[in-house]
């Protein structure tokens, strides 16, 4: 187990807990990775090593050892780990009765962390280095950083201030929605519009794309019957929620539409919130894809995607692990538009020396 960061050649998103001899209470885990480095001159990597940034000092598990074939014999105040014909001394007992070893570890990780701190950076739709650090994902420290989509895609005004409000206390009963487009070009598929729907108590968001507005009637009879526990929904003065046969709808399933006035957006701020960010998302997502406008579908539902395994400030918590009670895999995010490669099965597609993929 290490608490640095900075040593760390490799480092993954681990969340998990261990225990403390020295303390009644339990570590945090914010990791896991390889860490290189010399041991008596000569270079080894430790694997499967354990982030943990509370833990004072750096520990290393002679079991561990033992698990990858390797033996570990103490003798004259001297550890030594030996394999075949491979000797190595590991460590030397010290005056406290602790075996001290003196591996040191590869000065070269500086770069490492903050290229692995960029790549988070991406990975995560551009999120901060705030919400990153939340996440216990590698943050860069470097004061030259510097992101060109950040600043191209994120400018905005000052924000109104918000006065408290009750939220809800249980999933998917109450739900805030707004609609947003026309959206020019449309996308491949024809799509203008995209419907957002955020649940008040985990902040969960869902997304649509419509190619009118007139669509969101069958998104909400789908949404309607997959969450029978809905009473209210929040929305703007749109025709297409309180007027026709949405509004029809939601009154025979015992579901309330609660519009805000005409002219006051910020009534209706945890949507609209919820959408501006989704846009600015994926404008930032394209812009460093550079892929054209059209694609704004598939990165506005990357952003979706996103926002709901990130830390809500709100909430306090992941929307994703507030709804489905379990942590999200972030080993399977990469950066949107990166290179992707499908094998061609098909012995009529492709020639004995074609390319498989």
């Amino acid at each position: 187990m290490c608490n640095k960061a900075e040593w760390f050649e490799e480092i993954k998103p681990f969340s998990e807990t261990v225990a403390c001899a020295s303390k009644n209470d339990v570590l945090k885990i914010e990791g896991i990775g390889t860490v290189p480095g010399t041991l008596n001159g000569k270079k080894i990597i430790l694997t499967d090593v354990l982030y943990v940034p509370e833990l004072n000092g750096q520990l290393i598990s002679v079991k561990n050892i033992q698990n990858t074939g390797y033996s570990v014999i103490f003798k004259n105040d001297i550890a030594v780990i030996e394999k075949s014909s491979e000797k190595l001394e590991f460590a030397r007992l010290n005056e406290k009765g602790q075996y001290v070893s003196k591996f040191e570890p590869t000065k070269t990780s500086t770069y490492f962390v903050n290229h692995s701190a960029e790549l988070w950076h991406r990975r995560m739709g551009h999120s901060s280095n705030k919400v990153l650090k939340e996440m216990g994902l590698p943050v860069s420290e470097s004061p030259s950083s510097f992101c060109e989509e950040c600043v191209i895609a994120k400018q905005s005004n000052t924000p109104m201030i918000k006065g408290p409000r009750r939220r809800e206390h249980l999933p998917m009963r109450m739900v805030h929605t707004d609609i947003c487009g026309p959206i020019d070009p449309p996308t491949r598929e024809g799509k203008k519009y995209f419907v957002t729907i955020v649940d008040d108590f985990s902040r969960f968001c869902e997304v649509h794309l419509l190619k009118h507005k007139s669509d969101i009637l069958e998104v909400f009879k789908l949404f309607i019957k997959q969450n029978p526990d809905l009473y209210k929904i929040q929305c703007d003065n749109a025709k297409e929620y309180v007027s026709g046969e949405l509004d029809r709808d939601c009154k025979k399933s015992g579901v309330m539409i609660d519009s805000a006035p005409p002219y006051s957006p910020p009534l209706n701020g945890v949507a609209e919130r919820a959408n501006r960010y989704l846009l600015e998302k994926a404008r930032v997502l394209i812009y460093e894809a550079k892929l054209p406008k059209s694609y704004w579908g598939y990165a506005v539902l990357t952003a979706a995607y996103l926002k709901n395994r990130i830390p809500n400030q709100t909430v306090g918590n992941l929307p994703f692990e507030l709804k489905y009670g379990k942590p999200p895999d972030l080993n399977i995010i990469k950066v949107f538009g990166c290179d992707a490669y499908m094998r061609v099965d098909t012995d009529n597609l492709r020639k004995k020396l074609d390319p498989k993929r």
